[in-house]
């Protein structure tokens, strides 16, 4: 009796870790759904499931696009693996990609300190070759 009943708990709890754990679960897809948040200049966010930290340097309200429009630009750094990646993304054009992770622009917000608002997206072959970057860490930046 009493190992029926372990059975059954053991049955249950990995069920509900299955259910609430939405990464455990097979997705179907090479893609995981997209982070979108919102960071202020010289704020720090831990993207990418924890595997990496974006650091938002300047947001750039009037700058050039290849086309010689003037956009909303926003310049980060990436940093994962130990290394450290300089990127610059237009209002709706994605960065190119960094460490398996595409940086998309949404919006920039007219706040003192300029605020944007991000999305990263990751594919889930790209999981296993970055090192997580820790949620606590200090911004590397002043």
């Amino acid at each position: 009796m009493p190992r029926r009943w372990l059975l059954t708990i053991l049955a249950v709890v990995t069920v509900t870790l299955i259910v609430l754990r939405p990464e455990l679960r097979y997705h179907g897809s090479d893609e995981i759904k997209p982070e979108t948040f919102t960071v202020t200049t010289g704020g720090t966010r831990v993207v990418a499931q924890g595997r990496a930290q974006l650091w938002l340097s300047r947001v750039d309200l009037d700058a050039l696009s290849d086309d010689g429009e003037s956009m909303p630009a926003a310049e980060f750094e990436l940093t994962c693996n130990g290394k450290t990646f300089k990127g610059r993304a237009l209002v709706n054009e994605t960065a190119r990609e960094f460490c398996g992770c595409r940086v998309r622009l949404i919006e920039v917000i007219d706040t003192d300190p300029p605020s944007v608002r991000f999305e990263v997206s990751t594919a889930v072959s790209d999981q296993g070759g970055v090192q997580a970057a820790s949620q606590f860490a200090r911004p590397s930046r002043p």
